[in-house]
């Protein structure tokens, strides 16, 4: 017959240990797939552009109108491009349409 009281916890002390560390590694994977689909996509028009004086590489995003993730769009644009400081007027880019 069970004993029914009050503050009675039903798993043994290692059983709810394998639980709490099951429950603790599932709570991870869930929050590293989250963050992977929802920080490594972005999408944009996509292109070849002009660069025009005053544009930045992130300016050049919203008239692409680039969304998701813009640190990684920014990225890519930078290694596509072999750009490793200024952009300048006349330079042509390119523009990914996705990436991540």
């Amino acid at each position: 017959m069970l004993d029914f009281h009050e503050g009675t916890s039903y798993l043994d002390p290692m059983s709810r240990d394998k639980v709490t560390v099951i429950a603790v590694v599932i709570a991870f994977i869930v929050a590293f797939i989250i963050g992977v689909e929802k920080g490594d996509n972005y999408s944009c028009e996509g292109g070849v552009v002009v660069v025009k004086a005053g544009d930045t590489v992130w300016s050049l995003m919203n008239e692409q109108r680039c969304t998701g993730d813009l640190n990684t769009a920014s990225y890519d644009i930078h290694d596509l491009n072999g750009i490793d400081g200024y952009i300048y007027p006349g330079q042509r880019l390119i523009i990914p349409s996705s990436g991540g």
